[in-house]
């Protein structure tokens, strides 16, 4: 049931518009047999099921759902769609009625690291002697550090190379960049609390780590950051913008809920929109660039 746990919460949000982005661009049955699936996450995560508690006949719709979606799969998709996780499904309703509601976090990162055992060699000792056992202490460690500090009283180095105080000392216009997303992580976790308007809104824009190459900017990205700064700016006639931007790989970044996360090429987000941003739309990201400095800042896209 982990493996079913840790994925499902990526349908959350995407259940909730799923209906009509698959509308019509899905064959009927597959349709019908995501919406289950959408059924169920929303139950799953339902607040008042979590707050109130869940009823017997909770139970049994969830269980009636679970079953159905799992039957309906098999006929449509053939035996080799059941696997680990559909068969964990089945699972849930039983799993709820003896321990209540499911927690609300992601098991992925315990997920990877039984994957990384899976693939290396072992030594006949056992994979839980050779591997688990140790993976187990390093992630005790990891936890008890973050929450009473290091264990080792030298002295650590800097885990990144950005100054702030030489940074602000020169006045001169300056966006973030580190070697690795540790380094960018630490920087974030240290300059955070820094109060300085313009660390601030750089920290807003993210950490840039990887690569960075030129590119020029097209005339319809031209024509929406020009729109953007409008609004930003409303008493500045004429915004000039540099002909090249920064072709950015990875931005580290802290999400709405105070989680880091890596925002790169390929990678899908939820943006809010609309009329007083009430929609909610499912995007690929396909570019990151890096505009300025325009008014001594800059600003990532």
């Amino acid at each position: 049931m982990v493996s079913f746990f840790s994925k499902i919460h990526f349908y959350n949000r995407f259940s909730k518009v799923a209906s009509e982005i698959l509308a019509e661009k899905i064959p009927s049955r597959a349709y019908y047999i995501f919406m289950l699936a959408c059924s169920i996450t929303n139950i799953l995560y339902s607040k008042q099921l979590r707050n109130v508690g869940w009823t017997s006949n909770n139970i049994d719709r969830l269980n009636n759902l679970t079953w159905k979606h799992a039957i309906m799969a098999e006929e449509y998709y053939g035996l080799d769609f059941c696997a680990e996780n559909l068969e964990y499904s089945t699972h849930i309703a039983k799993e709820i009625q003896r321990h209540s509601s499911p927690d609300n976090y992601s098991c992925e990162l315990y997920e990877r690291q039984i994957r990384s055992h899976k693939l290396q060699k072992h030594n006949a000792k056992g994979l839980e002697k050779t591997y688990a056992e140790r993976e187990s202490i390093k992630h005790f460690l990891k936890v008890y550090q973050q929450k009473n500090g290091p264990l080792s009283k030298y002295e650590q180095a800097k885990a990144y190379s950005f100054d702030v105080q030489a940074a602000l000392d020169k006045g001169e216009p300056f966006f973030l960049r580190e070697s690795s997303i540790a380094a960018a992580t630490a920087l974030i976790a240290d300059i955070g609390k820094v109060e300085s308007q313009q660390i601030q809104q750089a920290l807003s824009n993210g950490v840039t780590v990887g690569k960075v190459r030129q590119h020029e900017i097209s005339r319809q990205q031209r024509s929406d950051i020009r729109r953007y700064f409008s609004h930003k700016f409303p008493d500045v006639r004429e915004i000039l913008l540099p002909d090249i931007a920064m072709l950015l790989s990875s931005v580290v970044t802290v999400d709405e809920v105070g989680e880091m996360i890596k925002v790169a090429k390929g990678c899908t987000c939820a943006i809010a929109g609309g009329e007083n941003e009430t929609e909610e739309w499912v995007m690929e990201i396909k570019q990151i660039i890096q505009v300025g400095p325009v008014q001594v800042l800059f600003y990532i896209y």
